[in-house]
């Protein structure tokens, strides 16, 4: 059968964030764990994360396709985000989420769709205000993915 959505992601791929070269204001923990006994999730714990607690370091990573997203773990401490695609204007995402409070969250939070077949840039920075249930200003990412063009 043919697709049921043209917008679908078959040509996903997982970049390790680990992978990408820390800037400044980020940090790569090879084997992230939480300092707290909040409960973790397979896979985002003892781990490698790219992390900032820095509001305000922005980071970026290139990329090629037609969806962008992020891999985070979202704890206590999970906060806001600022990000743009391309230089264009700053939007605001709130990582933490219900079940932060209990949870280091796996969430696969996708930031943009239905780009053009060209080179992109992603820049994600944290944001100095929070969550009101959040103590922290955490962006912990394990991946980047993108969904390809055909």
């Amino acid at each position: 059968p043919g697709k049921l959505d043209p917008q679908c992601y078959d040509r996903g791929t997982l970049t390790e964030a680990s992978d990408l070269q820390p800037m400044k204001g980020w940090f790569i923990d090879p084997s992230w764990h939480p300092g707290d006994s909040t409960n973790t999730r397979q896979n985002f714990v003892n781990v490698p994360m790219l992390i900032s607690e820095k509001p305000g370091s922005t980071m970026f990573f290139d990329f090629e396709g037609k969806a962008i997203g992020i891999a985070v773990a979202a704890g206590q401490d999970a906060g806001m985000i600022q990000y743009r695609i391309d230089k264009e204007e700053w939007r605001t995402y709130n990582l933490f989420t219900r079940h932060s409070h209990h949870l280091h969250l796996p969430g696969y939070n996708t930031l943009a769709t239905g780009l053009d077949k060209k080179k992109h840039r992603l820049e994600i920075r944290p944001l100095g205000k929070k969550d009101e249930r959040s103590n922290g200003h955490a962006c912990r990412i394990r991946y980047f993915f993108v969904n390809r063009h055909h």
